[in-house]
């Protein structure tokens, strides 16, 4: 922050803290009539002190602005140097290029994505934003009559000039604007000769026939990302031969959502819309489909150097993802593939032999409907949103919406999911234990008691926790 924006700060606390004094001193005066009048008007006198460093802060501000790109310079440098020392902690993923093992395969190189411009302003509107919120007045100020309005409408103007600033920098990204058809090549993969026939004309079909490996899905990806087939594309993807089934969409209204809406570094879809309701996020989901999931996934996020919180907190609609339905840039592929490699590796190299062995066990498909898949591209599917709230905080997604009808029309699951959402987005731990409360006995009536016994307690956590600066869709990547 620049030596005059901090004075201003500084100016604008002493002059709040004297009018707190005075006001207070008001208050509690219950004297003679000379007395009050004389306290309050210590107060008043404050005020002129309080307008004129605001001014101050202005000015300060506008300068702020003019040198944005200096000041985002420096943000990023003293981001990047924390992320260094982070690196070398005991028990973080160091990012440094790591040799690749059997059936992990990495990009050429792990660079820094270079900065664009969407990345810049938001520095440097996060610097602008600091500013602002240093230079609030206390409690004591926001009671004064005319304070409050004029603190509010500052308030929402700042935070209108950032939303407004980091879309239209987004859409003036050259690389995904004025997107054609043309332009997004999406694969799909069949594993069978017969699964042809159900394969979406508007994708390309991908054949993945004798190729079995253990990251399913995640194979395919590091081996387009390598291949021709990708290369000059816009955007790309690969999507499995049940796309239709299973996200209600034809590959033509999966690209038209996306040409209509272009400047962003990846596009996905959550074909299951009930998880989004029921659960606090899908790593508690995986509990009710995958024996012992969350606690050898809290194994995983320890050696990998991951976020703990994101295992338990409530997660919105907007950042639900566990299906590998997206598509995105040769940037965005090039930095996913390398995070979910080197969580791979970590967990590979330092989990407990017996715990690395379960992790490669086929106990994970309990109900053999995944060919005894091991727990490995269950718990790479879920990484997705990890990487756009940590590593990949600096692309810009956007959810696609799926099945026209929503939930196939379950009341319940509607309210359900309007209620966790208000949750989320107020932070109000009264209402997720309503949406908690009502979800309980939702499941319980559905699913029947024996299975309520099982599962609920393993589901709900003992704690209400929110995602806070991890979740994308409150700070960093647009949403809508």
């Amino acid at each position: 922050m620049p030596a005059k924006t901090a004075a201003a700060t500084v100016q604008i606390k002493q002059a709040a803290e004297a009018r707190k004094v005075a006001t207070m001193k008001a208050t509690t005066a219950r004297g003679t009539t000379g007395k009050r009048a004389a306290v309050f008007g210590q107060a008043e006198s404050a005020a002129p002190s309080v307008k004129a460093a605001r001014k101050a802060q202005e000015k300060a501000i506008a300068r702020v602005g003019k040198a944005g790109r200096v000041a985002s310079v420096e943000t990023i440098s003293s981001r990047s140097a924390r992320e260094s020392r982070k690196a070398k902690e005991p028990g973080r993923v160091s990012t440094r290029p790591i040799a690749t093992s059997e059936d992990i395969v990495l990009a050429d190189d792990v660079r820094e994505v270079p900065q664009t411009r969407a990345t810049q302003t938001r520095a440097r509107l996060r610097d602008v934003a600091e500013v602002k919120l240093a230079g609030k007045a206390d409690k004591a100020e926001a009671s004064s009559e005319n304070a409050l309005p004029i603190a509010a409408r500052r308030a929402q103007t700042m935070e209108g000039y950032a939303a407004a600033s980091v879309v239209a920098e987004a859409r003036t990204d050259e690389a995904t604007s004025g997107l054609a058809s043309s332009d997004i090549k999406i694969f799909q993969i069949y594993f069978q000769p017969h699964q042809l026939a159900a394969l979406d004309p508007a994708f390309e079909p991908y054949d993945n026939c004798g190729k079995r490996s253990r990251l399913y899905e995640f194979g395919v990806f590091a081996r387009l990302a390598q291949s021709e087939d990708a290369k000059g594309c816009k955007l790309w993807g690969a999507v499995s031969w049940k796309f239709g089934e299973k996200a209600g969409l034809t590959g033509k209204d999966f690209k038209g959502q996306i040409i209509a809406n272009p400047g962003y570094d990846v596009y996905f879809c959550n074909p299951h819309e009930q998880n989004e309701a029921l659960y606090h996020n899908m790593w508690l989901q995986g509990e009710t489909s995958h024996p012992g999931f969350i606690s050898l996934c809290t194994e995983v996020f320890e050696v990998a150097g991951l976020p703990m919180e994101l295992l338990t907190s409530m997660q919105p609609a907007a950042d639900f993802a566990a299906a590998n339905y997206f598509v995105a840039t040769a940037a965005f592929w090039k930095e996913y593939i390398n995070f979910v490699s080197r969580v791979l590796i970590a967990a590979d190299r330092r989990l407990s032999p017996a715990t690395r062995a379960t992790l490669y066990s086929a106990t994970a498909d309990q109900r053999g409907v995944h060919g005894e898949a091991s727990y490995i591209p269950f718990i790479v599917e879920r990484l997705f949103s990890v990487f756009l709230a940590t590593d990949g905080r600096q692309f810009r997604a956007r959810k696609i919406a799926v099945h026209p009808n929503g939930n196939n029309g379950n009341v319940h699951l509607k309210l359900l999911g309007e209620m966790k959402d208000v949750a989320c987005r107020t932070k109000s731990k009264w209402m997720a234990a309503c949406w908690i409360n009502y979800r309980n006995l939702y499941l319980s009536t559905v699913n029947g008691e024996a299975w309520s016994r099982k599962y609920i307690k393993q589901i709900t956590p003992t704690d209400i926790t929110f995602p806070g600066k991890y979740c994308p869709s409150i700070k960093g990547a647009p949403r809508k």
